[in-house]
């Protein structure tokens, strides 16, 4: 190491990334100055005249000089922090003389990733000088992506994403300190302190000590991407891949706006417009931290940040507002007549048909009504280990006698008395919602139901409806799973793709069985009708 780095003779502290600079370097010179003659040519043709080092770290960046009187633009080339990829220096009055102009004008420095490399390594400058002239650190807690790190809003004409694989951490004083590695090895990540390697939990890869980044370029599967958490924001991430699992919501996506929202508002053209970006974005397989954190801002519709939510309540909202917005922006045409329809109400929007029946002796008076309904609500009982949905489906949508009250007098007969109820489906909608009610009262407690609903990938909802004869299939497409109590827990959305299911737990996308789609923790299921289509 002496020899590669003359600086390290002796057992003095060294500066990790200053090292990790100095190595690149001697093996870029070394590997360039001992390619066999034979193979020159080739290898400089491979490497566009560099090594294999410059090939996989090597980026570059763009700098502008804007001159602030005729905006005429100066570019060069030259190697910066990415730190500074985004930010912009003005200089003061008559610090630059404008060739263009001729004459000395303010000035603003603007600076672009012209090519991202394969391997991408973020050095973050913790070490300054301070205002007495002495060197500090900082600690300040960086939080970085772990995966899907998009360089696009920083790169020309790139949609690159990194996946971060190593950090090298810092603890200690500028004048004292102790380096260590997080490195991950298949899908487990370890702790390296020079001999003692330990695992280490994926929770506690973010860490004040944070110093080197490094991240290396992955393809993503278009449709197969995780969404970053931002604190307690699970709820959304999970309803937007359940959301985007449905077949027709990816149709509808196809006409519906791809700019992204203008400002953090919870007004429903905003709102419509973080949506489809958000949804937009997991199709393309692009996770983009960088703009959903608006498009968080906005998708939370006013529930209070950074605490716990439910996700069938914040679905219902969402559905609220996109409603609202399709209403009057989108336009259809039936038998030649142009009318404003809501897509959203054309694809969750049923309908019961309630009856009410006297069950006093020769009275036959009978009340019938509709009700319409975005999600289907189930009963799931608190003293079984599992039960079929079918069950479940049974008691909400029957016919039973209300034996809690005889309260209830008939219009007709005047008499008071336990009349029958009975709910049936009238109106099939085309994507279906089953919401497992696992939150009950207890005393005035609310507690959390864990009993395991089994449910399979086709329901035949024929006989609940109006209709017994009318086919009404239903292909599952997507689950979401709570995980904790009432007062604490986690969202995770499972996802069909290609026939395959995968397990979606915010940014972590993980390939999972058919089995393992029947859980205790189902709480929200979503099915697509088959037949008729």
């Amino acid at each position: 190491m002496a020899k590669l780095c003359d600086y390290l003779d002796g057992a003095s502290p060294q500066d990790s990334q200053e090292f990790l600079t100095t190595l690149l370097e001697n093996l870029h010179a070394n590997l360039k100055s001992t390619v066999p003659s034979a193979d020159a040519e080739k290898t400089a043709s491979s490497y566009n005249g560099g090594s294999v080092i410059t090939a996989l770290f090597q980026g570059q960046l763009r700098s502008h000089l804007v001159c602030g009187k005729c905006d005429k633009t100066s570019n060069w080339t030259l190697e910066e922090s990415l730190q500074r990829l985004t930010k912009e220096e003005y200089f003061e009055e008559d610090q630059w003389y404008c060739p263009q102009c001729k004459n000395l004008a303010s000035v603003r420095r603007l600076v672009e990733l012209a090519a991202a490399p394969e391997l991408l390594i973020i050095y973050l400058k913790r070490f300054k000088i301070n205002t007495y002239g002495s060197r500090e650190k900082i600690n300040t807690r960086v939080e970085y992506p772990i995966s899907g790190f998009e360089l696009r809003p920083n790169v020309i004409d790139s949609q690159d994403v990194y996946d971060l694989f190593a950090v090298i951490n810092h603890t200690g004083t500028i004048s004292g300190g102790c380096y260590t590695a997080f490195c991950k090895h298949g899908d487990q990540w370890y702790h390296f302190f020079d001999s003692t390697v330990t695992l280490l939990k994926e929770s506690n890869l973010v860490t004040s000590g944070a110093y080197v980044l490094f991240y290396h370029r992955t393809q993503r599967k278009p449709g197969l991407c995780g969404i970053q958490n931002f604190g307690n924001t699970c709820y959304i991430s999970a309803a937007m891949q359940s959301l985007f699992s449905l077949p027709a919501v990816q149709e509808y996506l196809k006409t519906w706006p791809s700019a992204p929202p203008s400002e953090c508002s919870t007004d429903p053209a905003h709102v419509m417009a973080a949506f489809s970006e958000t949804v937009g974005n997991i199709q393309k397989g692009n996770v983009a931290p960088s703009g959903y954190r608006k498009n968080i801002e906005v998708l939370s519709l006013g529930f209070q940040k950074f605490s716990q939510q439910d996700s069938h309540e914040y679905i219902m909202c969402l559905l609220e507002k996109i409603s609202k917005w399709t209403e009057t922006n989108h336009n259809a045409i039936q038998d030649g007549v142009q009318y404003g329809v809501s897509p959203i109400t054309e694809l969750f929007k049923g309908a019961f048909q309630s009856t009410i029946e006297c069950t006093s002796a020769g009275c036959l008076k009978k009340t019938v009504r509709e009700d319409p309904f975005i999600s289907l609500s189930l009963p799931v009982p608190q003293q079984q280990e599992t039960i079929d949905l079918q069950k479940c489906m049974e008691w909400a949508l029957g016919s039973s006698i209300d034996t809690k009250s005889n309260t209830w007098c008939c219009s007709e007969c005047h008499a008071f008395s336990q009349p029958r109820r009975t709910t049936k489906i009238l109106t099939y909608p085309k994507v279906l919602i089953v919401h497992l009610k696992r939150f009950h009262l207890n005393r005035g407690l609310r507690e959390k139901v864990n009993t395991t609903v089994v449910f399979d990938n086709l329901l035949d909802l024929s006989p609940f409806g109006v209709t017994p004869s009318l086919v009404a299939s239903y292909d599952l497409t997507g689950v979401i799973n709570h995980y904790g109590t009432i007062t604490g827990g986690h969202y995770i959305a499972l996802r069909k793709h290609d026939g395959k299911w995968y397990e979606f737990d915010d940014a972590k996308v993980t390939p999972i069985t058919a089995e393992e789609v029947v859980t205790p923790v189902a709480y929200m299921l979503f099915y697509q009708r088959t037949c008729p289509a």
